[in-house]
């Protein structure tokens, strides 16, 4: 049996002195882990941290009836309350006609699920955000229309007066940041930042003279990976020139390529400056684990990666990494759809039931225990060979001002590892919240017939005071815990 699959039944408290033993039998190495709990030493971050992507059409054949989101989707979506839901229409989205009468909207393009009309249009989107608490970032569309390019006078037309429409609506001051078209420069345009800068060009004159409080985020060099640094830089650096933009897109997809080449590519992208010579804020507009092409069958084969037991903890594990960079203001998981390979919720086609993937339960698990505040930590990695950037381990202090404090992470090993967690400069405090996701290292996820093969459990611990705790991470799993000091 697996001692750690039920976190309900097995946590077992003892306690021995001044140590409170949370799981006593634990067979893996141990850590000593330190939470310098100190408001002096604090950074203040933003739940918009956690971002899912909500591309029109997908998110419309997936979650949308009768006019309205599916209220599964919406009670799954309520705990990321604060959440920052990308809008990307689409490089053709023409969001006039979305604003109609549903009966009236025309079809619109997309690159994947041909022409349907858009009953996820803005003024739904805009509704879906006030209803699970979200912010908005929305993709202005650069181009126009598919079969007929706009104008630099009718795009200039068309932005402005989306901006002016989306702040007179009564949910309309939920878009925090405009992002400026979608890659670009990759195919099938395959832009030069001069290319790309010339398409933003009538939109940003009317932003700069009308709306100059408005955030705008440039995007960055698509799969830089592939071009290299020098490319990537230059593409960047012009781009973001052309304007003082707030912040800059990155897609990071991994695993794949490892978590530290992403890091990498993370601190590259907070020092392009912009306009005014001063650094932007990294918006990871997309982010999840890449399935492996499958060389002796169809890639769908191995869609299950993106979204299953592998990406969930892939996805975890990008996750505290971008909490751990100041720079980094969202990380937007790709995505809220049924189609393709990343589901974060799934759907039963023939029930039309929704059921959460593996990876909502690893991002679920950290954000139960996100606070408004990331707090130094003795070692937030572990050495190890295990996963290809050299760690298994990966750990993010948080806090706030009512002298709460968590401790989220991920364990990406085949092995349990034993944490004794102690409070620098307290002589007692409490842990009174566990929270536990296990997954599988061979990559399963939850499915119609076994909807909550995996899922989070969650004990509410009625204990004294101690000053350390020793509880064990079950072999590759997501874990947060609360306490108070």
């Amino acid at each position: 049996m697996n001692l750690y699959h039920n976190l309900g039944q097995i946590i077992l408290l003892t306690l021995c002195g001044y140590v409170q033993n949370i799981f006593a039998d634990c067979t893996g190495s141990a850590s000593d882990i330190t939470l310098v709990h100190d408001s002096s030493s604090a950074r203040s971050v933003s739940p918009e941290l956690f971002g899912f992507d909500t591309p029109w059409a997908e998110f419309q054949q997936g979650y949308f009836r009768h006019g309205a989101v599916k209220d599964s989707l919406i009670n799954f979506l309520k705990p990321f309350s604060g959440a920052l839901y990308r809008y990307p229409g689409g490089n053709y989205f023409l969001w006039e006609n979305s604003i109609l009468n549903a009966t009236a909207r025309a079809p619109n393009f997309t690159e994947f699920l041909g022409q349907p009309r858009p009953d996820f249009g803005l003024q739904e989107y805009l509704t879906f955000l006030n209803s699970v608490n979200g912010s908005g970032i929305y993709m202005l569309n650069l181009l126009g229309a598919k079969n007929k390019p706009y104008s630099a006078e009718q795009l200039q037309n068309s932005n402005s007066a989306l901006i002016r429409w989306v702040r007179a609506h009564p949910h309309g001051a939920r878009i925090r940041y405009w992002e400026m078209g979608n890659e670009l420069d990759w195919n099938p345009f395959n832009y030069t930042a001069a290319q790309y800068v010339e398409k933003m060009r009538s939109t940003l004159s009317i932003i700069k003279r009308e709306f100059p409080t408005e955030k705008l985020i440039v995007t960055g060099r698509t799969n830089p990976w592939q071009f290299g640094v020098a490319s990537e830089t230059v593409f960047n650096q012009q781009a973001a020139a052309a304007y003082p933009f707030y912040g800059i897109a990155l897609h990071a997809y991994y695993d794949g390529y490892p978590m530290p080449m992403m890091l990498s590519t993370i601190k590259r992208y907070a020092q392009v400056k912009n306009q005014l010579g001063q650094p932007t804020k990294v918006f990871i507009t997309e982010h999840g684990r890449w399935p492996s092409e499958n060389p002796k069958g169809r890639w769908e084969e191995n869609w299950y990666q993106a979204s299953g037991s592998l990406g969930a903890v892939s996805a975890a594990d990008f996750t505290l990494m971008s909490l751990n960079e100041p720079s980094v203001a969202t990380a937007i998981w790709h995505n809220l759809g049924t189609s393709g390979p990343w589901h974060l919720i799934h759907r039963d086609d023939k029930t039309d039931t929704l059921y959460p993937s593996a990876t909502y339960w690893a991002l679920r698990t950290l954000r139960e225990a996100f606070l408004d505040q990331v707090i130094p930590i003795s070692a937030n990695l572990n050495t190890s060979a295990e996963y290809s950037g050299g760690y298994t381990l990966r750990l993010v202090a948080m806090a706030n001002s009512q002298k709460s404090f968590s401790l989220l992470g991920v364990n990406r090993g085949k092995i349990p590892i034993k944490l004794n967690l102690m409070l620098a400069n307290k002589s007692q405090f409490k842990v009174t919240k566990v929270n536990t996701t296990e997954f599988d290292p061979a990559g399963s996820d939850n499915t119609s017939g076994e909807p909550n093969k995996f899922t989070m459990h969650t004990k509410t611990l009625q204990s004294s005071a101690a000053a350390q705790y020793e509880f064990c991470v079950p072999a590759f799993s997501v874990f947060s815990l609360l306490g108070a000091s």
